[in-house]
C-alpha cells in the first residue's frame, strides 16, 4: 500500500510538472504573438500603407511633389497665421492678457510636444493627425479674432484658444514631420523605379 500511494503521489508531481510546462509555454507564445501584433501595429501606422509597391502604384513621382508643394503651402499658410497672432497679442489684447494667451500657447505646445504627441500620432495615424491638428490650429485663430473684437468673452477666448493652439502645434509638427519624411522616401522610391523602368526599356 505504500508503495502505491508513493508510485501515486510521484505521478501526481508529474501530472503537476506537465502541466506547469504546458502553461509557461504557452503563456510565452501568447507573450511572443502579442509583441510581434504590436509591431506590425506600429509598423503599419507609421507608413502610408502596408505595401510601398502598392502606394507607388497610384502615385507617380509628379505626383507626390504635387502633394509635397500642396502640403507645403497649407502648413505654412496655417503656421503663418498662428504665428501673427503670436506676434500681435500684447498689442491687440493688451500686455496681460497677450501675454497670458501666448503663455497658455506655449506651455501646451511643450506638454503636448514631451507627452502625447507622438501617441495621438498613433491612435489617428498620421494623415489625421494632420487634418485635426490644423482645424485646432484654426480654432486658435478664431479664439484669437473673437478675444479682439468682443471684450466680454476675450480672457476665455484667449486662454482656452492658447491651450487648444498649442496642443494643436505641439501635435502638428510631430505628424508633419513624420509625413514629410514618409513622402521623402516615397518619392526616393518613385525615381528609383522610374530608372529601372528606363533601363529595361
Amino acid at each position: 500500500t505504500t508503495h502505491k500511494k508513493a508510485n501515486w503521489n510521484e505521478n501526481r508531481h508529474e501530472h503537476e510538472a506537465d502541466e506547469d510546462d504546458a502553461i509557461q509555454t504557452h503563456t510565452a507564445s501568447d507573450a511572443t504573438q502579442h509583441a510581434s501584433n504590436a509591431r506590425h501595429q506600429q509598423q503599419s501606422m507609421w507608413s502610408f500603407s502596408s505595401s510601398p509597391s502598392s502606394s507607388l502604384s497610384s502615385s507617380s513621382s509628379l505626383g507626390l511633389v504635387r502633394t509635397w508643394v500642396c502640403l507645403s503651402i497649407f502648413l505654412s499658410s496655417a503656421h503663418g497665421c498662428a504665428t501673427a497672432c503670436i506676434s500681435i497679442a500684447t498689442s491687440t489684447l493688451g500686455d496681460t492678457l497677450g501675454g497670458l494667451s501666448t503663455g497658455m500657447l506655449f506651455l501646451a505646445y511643450s506638454l503636448t510636444a514631451l507627452t502625447v504627441a507622438t501617441r495621438l500620432t498613433y491612435l489617428f495615424e498620421v494623415k489625421w493627425s494632420i487634418t485635426l491638428s490644423l482645424v485646432l490650429l484654426c480654432t486658435y485663430v478664431c479664439a484669437f479674432l473673437v478675444a479682439t473684437v468682443d471684450s466680454k468673452r476675450a480672457t476665455p477666448a484667449a486662454i482656452i484658444g492658447g491651450l487648444v493652439g498649442g496642443t494643436a502645434a505641439g501635435w502638428l509638427w510631430t505628424a508633419q514631420g513624420l509625413y514629410f519624411s514618409r513622402m521623402s522616401t516615397l518619392y526616393a522610391m518613385a525615381l528609383l523605379k522610374n530608372e529601372r523602368e528606363e533601363v529595361d526599356t
